[in-house]
C-alpha cells in the first residue's frame, strides 16, 4: 500500500481513509490500545476481582455453624455458636448491621403425647398447691403483673391484648401505644444493655398510664430478637419482674401455621428463617413449623414448671375459651373477640360498619 489513497485497517470490518500521517499515526495507536485492552481482559488474573458489597453484611449462620442436640428431633435445640459480644450496647434502632450478629436461641423437644392446655394447668395448679403457693384465681386475687403474652406472631396476640383491654387492662400490642416504637426493639435493645426490659416502652404516650399487659414483642427483622426464643429473654424479664403473670391463648399448631404461612404471601416464615435462623432445614415443611410452634409452647411449659414464682396461664382458643378465661382472669367472657389486625379480608365489607374484632368461633 503507498501515496495517499492507502487504507489502513482497523478493528476488523472497519476501514478508515488515510488523509495524512498524523492522522495515520493516531488511528494505529487507537487500534493497538483497542487490541491491548481485549487481549488484557481476558488473561487470568489481570484485574482484581471485585469486590463483594455484601461482604461484611451480617447473615444468619449456615446449618454447619449451627450446634444441635441430636438426642432431640427434629431440630430442637438450635442454637449459634457464638456469644454475640460485638452486638451494640445501647438503646438505639440506629445499630451498625455489619456488626450485628445473630442471638442464640434454643427449643426443646416436643413429648410424643403432649399435652392439651387443661392437662398441663391440672397439673400445674395441683403442683402448687402441694407447695402452698397461692393460685390469684382461687385467692380472687387479680392476675400479677406486668402479663406477658409470649405467643408467636399469628397466634392471637391482638386477640389477647383485646381482651384484657376490655377488662380494664392497660394494654400494649406490638407497638408502645401511640407511638410507632416497636416494643420488641425496646425489649431487645434492653436484653442487650442489662437494663428493665420494659425501661422506655413501660407508659402510654398520650395517656401516661403504665403498661400492664404486653403481647406480640418479637422482632423477625434484621435484628431478630424473640425473649421466648432466644436464650436468656425470659430468664432476662423474670430477673426484673420475678412475680409476673405469662398469659398462654393457643391456637392448634395446624391453624397457627395456615394463618402465618398465609400473612404477607409467606413473608413471616421466610423472616423466622432466613433473618432469625429458627429451623434452617432443606425443606420447611408444615410438618416442622408444627413442630416448631409446640416446642416453643414446650419451652415456657418447662420455664413455668421450674419457676412456680411465676404465675403461667395457658387456654387453648376455641369456643370454651371465654369461660376458662373469665376463671382465670376474672375478665368477662363477652370480651373475647377474635381480632384481625389488617384490613378486611372480604373486599366487598362496608368500611364504615368493620370492626376489627368478631365473635369467636370454633378455629378451622
Amino acid at each position: 500500500m503507498c501515496g495517499d489513497e492507502s487504507l489502513l485497517f482497523v478493528p476488523k470490518a472497519m476501514m478508515i481513509k488515510r488523509t495524512g500521517p498524523k492522522v495515520m499515526r493516531m488511528m494505529v495507536a487507537a487500534s493497538f490500545i483497542l487490541f491491548a485492552n481485549q487481549m488484557l481482559w481476558h488473561l487470568p488474573l489481570s484485574r482484581p476481582p471485585p469486590s463483594d458489597p455484601y461482604a461484611d453484611a451480617p447473615s444468619v449462620p449456615s446449618r454447619s455453624r449451627m450446634e444441635r442436640n441430636k438426642t432431640d428431633t427434629p431440630f430442637a435445640q438450635y442454637s449459634t455458636a457464638h456469644n454475640d459480644t460485638s452486638a451494640p450496647k445501647h438503646k438505639s434502632q440506629q445499630h451498625v448491621k455489619d456488626k450485628w450478629k445473630p442471638l442464640p436461641w434454643s427449643l426443646p423437644s416436643v413429648p410424643p403425647n403432649q399435652k392439651s392446655s387443661i392437662e398441663f394447668m391440672s397439673e400445674l395448679n395441683e403442683l402448687k398447691r402441694s407447695m402452698n403457693i397461692p393460685l390469684p384465681w382461687e385467692t380472687s386475687d387479680p392476675l400479677p403483673t406486668p402479663i406477658l403474652n409470649f405467643n408467636l406472631p399469628k397466634s392471637a396476640t391482638l386477640t389477647s391484648s383485646e381482651f384484657f383491654r376490655c377488662g380494664g387492662i392497660a394494654s400494649s400490642h406490638t407497638f408502645v401505644p401511640f407511638t410507632s416504637y416497636r416494643i420488641g426493639d425496646c425489649i431487645r435493645e434492653n436484653f442487650l444493655a442489662e437494663e428493665t426490659p420494659f425501661k422506655g416502652c413501660d407508659r402510654n404516650n398520650k395517656t401516661d398510664e403504665v403498661v400492664e399487659f404486653y403481647s406480640d414483642f418479637g422482632i423477625q427483622g434484621p435484628h431478630c430478637f424473640y425473649p421466648s426464643l432466644h436464650d436468656g429473654g425470659v430468664e432476662h424479664i423474670a430477673k426484673y419482674y420475678p412475680n409476673a403473670t405469662i398469659f398462654m391463648l393457643l391456637r392448634s399448631a395446624a391453624s397457627w401455621y395456615k394463618s402465618a404461612s398465609n400473612w404477607g404471601e409467606g413473608r413471616l416464615l421466610k423472616a423466622f428463617k432466613n433473618r432469625c435462623g429458627f429451623l434452617l432445614l432443606g425443606n420447611t415443611t408444615q410438618e416442622d413449623w408444627e413442630y416448631f410452634y409446640n416446642a416453643h409452647t414446650e419451652k415456657l411449659r418447662q420455664y413455668a414448671l421450674k419457676n412456680l414464682h411465676i404465675t403461667y396461664v395457658e387456654v387453648e382458643l376455641n369456643e370454651e375459651a371465654g369461660e376458662i378465661m373469665e376463671v382465670y382472669t376474672g375478665i368477662n367472657s363477652t370480651c373475647l373477640m377474635h381480632c384481625y389486625p389488617g384490613p378486611p379480608k372480604d373486599p366487598n365489607v362496608d368500611l364504615k360498619t368493620y370492626t376489627k374484632c368478631q365473635p369467636v368461633v370454633a378455629p378451622s
